[in-house]
């Protein structure tokens, strides 16, 4: 099943010239869920699942970045959800850094990943419904402030 959240909020601090001393803090609104289902969501959204009422935030802050090659990272940080924080690492590919039309910087970046929602007490249904959860990170930057 495919799903997104649609209320979020964060800060990327990212150096070009040093992509390891990046920093990402993410905060996504649990209750924003959507998997296109209109009768799914307020259950995604109820105890069974997401919590919302009692954890209106899932929370994601980066420890540090590892460099892979000249365009692909792993960040590692911790994901509190539900009340619960565990280490999670990622997947990142920097798609582009350019100057735009504006003369600012612009940096992309994909991420993709994978956690086990038992790890968080998400446990309803997992036998069934399964307790991997894939997720993917869209985020386009700017600007971008570069110190010297």
């Amino acid at each position: 099943m495919l799903g997104r959240f649609r209320n979020f909020d964060g800060e990327f601090l990212y150096d070009p010239a040093d992509p390891t001393s990046s920093r990402l803090d993410i905060t996504i609104d649990a209750s924003s869920v959507d998997v296109f289902d209109g009768e799914l969501n307020p259950r995604l959204r109820g105890e069974e699942f997401f919590d919302a009422t009692n954890y209106p935030e899932i929370n994601f802050i980066s420890r540090r970045v590892e460099r892979i090659d000249a365009d692909h990272f792993r960040v590692h940080g911790d994901l509190t959800m539900l009340g619960v924080t565990r280490p999670l690492a990622f997947d990142v590919t920097q798609n582009k850094v350019a100057v735009n039309r504006q003369g600012l910087m612009v940096a992309g970046f994909s991420g993709r990943g994978q956690l086990k929602r038992t790890d968080f007490g998400m446990d309803f249904l997992a036998q069934v419904a399964g307790g991997d959860i894939a997720f993917r990170v869209e985020v386009e930057a700017s600007p971008i402030s570069v110190t010297d």
